[in-house]
């Protein structure tokens, strides 16, 4: 009896884990779907329910990032609205730190950071990870571009602040 069960087991495993990952890429296109019409707490929910099924490194990278994306956009919201209010900030930040826990060069979660320092206006740290994600990014991406239109932006902002502070 035992050994019959052990082989169902076995032969059911990989059934369950076929359907669990076909749900879970279901839940990462609806997520990419919610973020295209910039429902970005839709998305967010649809991939954290998905994020502890993904096993795959690369769509675990892809994932958090989208996350830390769909929260960098909740956070602009209700940071514009309340200056005091750095809860989806906060969350942009991990997902983006869990995103380069894996793969350090990752300069998309890099510019996230460096988006959500400027945010907030902590335009050295902003900075400071514009310039490391330029380091890894790709010139014919077309992020880069917006990604060297912040970094001159912040640097711009600090040469002010530098000017105010000599005056």
């Amino acid at each position: 009896m035992r050994k019959i069960l052990l082989l169902l087991i076995f032969f059911c495993m990989p059934l369950c884990a076929f359907t669990q990952d076909k749900d879970v890429k279901k839940l990462i296109s609806l997520g990419g779907q919610a973020y295209e019409i910039r429902h970005f707490d839709t998305a967010a929910g649809l991939y954290e329910r998905a994020l502890p099924y993904i096993r795959d490194k690369k769509m675990r990278i892809d994932v958090l990032f989208m996350l830390s994306s769909c929260y960098l956009e909740l956070g602009n919201k209700e940071y514009l609205a309340a200056k005091d209010d750095e809860s989806f900030y906060m969350k942009s930040l991990e997902y983006a730190k869990e995103c380069l826990d894996l793969k350090p060069d990752y300069w998309y979660a890099l510019a996230n950071i460096g988006t959500v320092h400027m945010n907030m206006g902590d335009f050295e740290t902003a900075a400071n990870y514009f310039k490391e994600a330029e380091k890894f990014a790709d010139a014919s991406d077309p992020g880069y571009e917006q990604l060297s239109v912040f970094r001159n932006a912040v640097e711009e902002r600090l040469k002010l602040i530098k000017e105010k502070k000599d005056d």
